[in-house]
């Protein structure tokens, strides 16, 4: 019981340590106590690290339980979690400022673009 509450735990990390780094970084939100350039390199790579040790135990554990269904029903499931994960650290990137993964400011959303300016006509 007490693996199983420690994988379980160790799943829930990234929902806590992705938005910490996320509003600490921001400076809208913290103004001039917000995370410097180092703070945020060092900070998602401390997070990353952490990340893939508990992954690492996560898998040691569930293949240690020797059942194919129970196979089948972790990678459903690390699916659901790995895309949610993954959505997390998109959004985090965007509010970092990585632009280039925000899907807002790309050109072809631009709706100015259908819009033509029309001549005035003096009546």
């Amino acid at each position: 019981m007490n693996d199983f509450l420690n994988v379980l735990q160790s799943m829930q990390l990234p929902f806590a340590l992705i938005p910490i780094l996320t509003f600490t970084s921001l400076p809208s939100l913290m103004n001039e106590f917000a995370n410097g350039l180092v703070y945020k390199i060092g900070g998602g790579l401390v997070i990353l690290v952490v990340c893939a040790i508990n992954t690492y135990f996560v898998v040691v554990y569930v293949t240690e339980l020797n059942s194919v269904w129970l196979y089948v029903l972790a990678a459903f499931l690390s699916i659901a979690y790995l895309t949610f994960v993954g959505y997390l650290v998109w959004l985090c990137l965007i509010a970092l400022g990585v632009s280039c993964l925000d899907p807002s400011t790309r050109r072809g959303n631009d709706t100015r673009i259908l819009m033509e300016t029309q001549p005035e006509f003096d009546s």
